[in-house]
């Protein structure tokens, strides 16, 4: 349980939903961001793009029908289990602007950028941050949107 109590009727407080609401956020965001890195520097990064393209609507839904999910099978709304379900989603909508950009990005540029002298911080810094800054703010900024609306989702589920 998310440090509360319940009270007579078995579920959380008033009080205690704040709590939840903000750990649910962090829990989701921070799945959501380590999934999306994970799918920014997979292999192949053409083919992964390609099919987060294909399955970022069915992710969204399944995101969205995690927490009925988890209320018919039982399962505690406070394990992290459904704010790692959603965060894993909820990553494929964020990374997908980021993996186009990375798509069409020429295939030899890390290597020119190896080739003369640049280190994996030097590229880092200088060639993929510049290139995908907007992307990757936008990811971030839709991953924190998306937190937050499936907290209050879950939520509203905790408090009836």
């Amino acid at each position: 349980m998310a440090g509360g109590t319940l009270n007579r009727k078995g579920v959380f407080s008033m009080g205690h939903s704040a709590l939840f609401f903000a750990v649910h956020i962090g829990a989701t965001a921070l799945s959501g961001l380590l999934f999306s890195t994970l799918w920014l520097v997979a292999p192949g990064r053409q083919r992964v793009a390609t099919g987060l393209l294909a399955l970022w609507i069915p992710a969204l839904i399944f995101a969205c029908m995690t927490p009925g999910w988890l209320r018919e099978a039982h399962v505690p709304a406070e394990t992290a289990i459904g704010s790692l379900a959603q965060g894993a989603c909820i990553s494929l909508v964020a990374a997908l602007p980021s993996l186009t950009v990375l798509a069409r990005a020429p295939g030899d540029l890390t290597r020119t950028a190896r080739g003369l002298g640049a280190d994996w911080r030097a590229r880092t810094l200088l060639l993929w941050l510049p290139l995908l800054r907007g992307r990757l703010l936008f990811g971030l900024g839709v991953i924190l949107v998306l937190s937050a609306a499936l907290a209050a989702m879950d939520l509203r589920r905790v408090v009836s």
